[in-house]
């Protein structure tokens, strides 16, 4: 009776049903397995923002598989409870295991600090906080505060006080980059911000230079002089002009003994007061600062729908061609306008960096509230520039070395508002000058990315592609594996 039971059809086709079912779940259970494994260590994820929000720029990508050296990133947290906070440190979590996803020189780890104080305690120079991050390459030890890996920015929507909008951008691969390249890195170029006679807030500036491995410094130059050892001066539209004294420590930093090597970066503003004593010095170097500030006339090169919000053209150079996206355009607000006094004199020659369009116009710095551009103005118009460089020149035996001025027509250029916008080249512009004008090798200029779109941002052909293979393959699958199963079934 077993036997017949054993050899009956029923049974052999119901064995081989169970059979092939058990072994698919095999397979299925085998493949979670491994991709389980692999993708926690290689990076397979795909990304389908329209900004690649969850993933790491290229640009990092290849600078971390040339390291050399082992580089260890320790969040002060686990993992659950750095993420939970909410969806913008799981954005964050997702930035730091790309980097350990992408070399092996990375790794990643998490560590509760609270019930692990023994680590703090190794490091008693420094404050820990939950969900800080720690950077370390041997005993370089970069610390990244949980809030400095995103940039917020409030703004009022409604005349209450009470009211208010926050933007909120990420910058934590702008802050792990930097924190990888400062602690692998030999040295740091060092940048002196002058202060005491009322410069405009240069914060958000400051910020990006240090996450591009930077060294700031902020110094009045009246009392505490300018470093010797800086590769760069900057100056943000002082209010009061610079005393003479101070203006002959810049050009005594840029002489630097006859050497030369060093930068002076210069930001004007139409709120500035009388600086007779920077514009003179300015001019002897080919440069004049006017008043008033450029209007465009033309509203497809205006941003943000305000005629003072001008678009600036690119001229053809060093700090042109080393900037990473040629597509997107610059934006130089409330510019006073600028021009070049002569083209060379001596070992002294100037040239343009950014151009406003030859559809532009100067508002007179006392016109009225209502001034509009008149017809005559727009028919005389002509290019005016919006950052010009003044270049002194040295030639040695092997080289040429130069030391270089600067200067742009607005300080807005710099504004956290505008260095924060992914649609717009103003902090990948300035890296590229200050890059250019240090020499630093690296190619990396890493910007904020917006957190505000809810949507999902994929291409035409990504739509095309999910759907065929959720329409199409994966029921085709199914169904091949039904009708095998049948066919077996229905021959035997």
């Amino acid at each position: 009776m077993k036997k017949k039971l054993f050899n009956s059809r029923s049974f052999r086709y119901g064995t081989l049903a169970t059979a092939l079912s058990a072994g698919f779940l095999v397979v299925i259970i085998l493949l979670n397995v491994i991709a389980s494994v692999i993708t926690a260590k290689y990076p397979i994820s795909i990304d389908l923002t329209s900004d690649n929000r969850f993933d790491i720029t290229q640009e990092s990508k290849d600078y971390i598989k040339g390291l050399e050296k082992d580089v260890e990133i320790i969040v002060l947290n686990t993992e659950e409870s750095f993420t939970a906070s909410n969806g913008y440190y799981e954005q964050a979590n997702e930035i730091l295991k790309a980097y350990s996803q992408n070399s092996d020189k990375i790794t990643l780890e998490y560590i509760d600090i609270v019930k692990n104080p023994n680590f703090a305690a190794q490091y008693p120079e420094y404050e820990f906080t939950a969900s800080d991050v720690l950077v370390k390459c041997g005993d370089n030890i970069q610390q990244i505060a949980r809030n400095d890996l995103f940039d917020v920015q409030e703004s009022s929507t409604s005349t209450s006080t009470s009211s208010s909008s926050y933007q909120i951008s990420s910058i934590a691969e702008q802050a792990i980059t930097s924190a990888i390249v400062t602690v692998t890195s030999d040295t740091r170029p060092k940048v002196v911000f002058l202060s005491g006679y009322g410069e405009i807030d240069s914060t958000a500036f400051q910020e990006l230079l240090t996450r591009n491995n930077y060294e700031v410094v902020v110094r009045n130059p009246a009392t505490e002089g300018i470093d010797e050892d800086a590769e760069m001066v900057v100056s943000v539209s002082p209010m009061r002009d610079y005393d003479k004294e101070v203006v002959d420590s810049i050009e005594a930093f840029l002489l630097n003994g006859e050497e030369l090597g060093k930068n002076f970066l210069y930001f004007a503003s139409p709120d500035q007061g009388e600086t007779p004593n920077i514009e003179a010095f300015l001019e002897e170097n080919g440069i004049s600062v006017g008043d008033g500030a450029v209007y465009e006339t033309d509203n497809a090169r205006i941003y943000n729908n305000n005629p003072f919000y001008a678009v600036v053209d690119y001229v053809s150079n060093d700090f042109y061609t080393n900037l990473k996206n040629k597509t997107i355009f610059a934006t130089v607000p409330r510019s006073r306008p600028l021009s070049i006094l002569w083209e060379g004199q001596g070992y002294v020659t100037t040239a343009s960096m950014l151009n406003f369009a030859d559809s532009c116009v100067v508002r007179p710095a006392d016109a009225d509230e209502d001034w509009q551009p008149s017809q005559s103005d727009i028919a005389n118009a002509t290019t005016i520039p919006a950052m010009v460089r003044s270049s002194r020149i040295r030639y040695s035996s092997t080289d040429t070395i130069d030391s270089t001025i600067v200067v742009t027509g607005s300080s807005s250029f710099i504004d956290s508002s505008l260095l924060s916008k992914t649609n717009l080249s103003n902090a990948d512009y300035l890296i590229s000058v200050c890059n250019t004008l240090t020499e630093q090798k690296s190619d990396i200029s890493i910007t904020s990315k917006s957190l505000d779109q809810q949507t999902l941002g994929i291409t035409t052909s990504q739509v095309i592609t999910i759907g065929i293979i959720f329409a199409i393959v994966l029921p085709l699958i199914v169904m091949g594996l039904g009708i095998a199963v049948w066919l077996i079934r229905r021959h035997k």
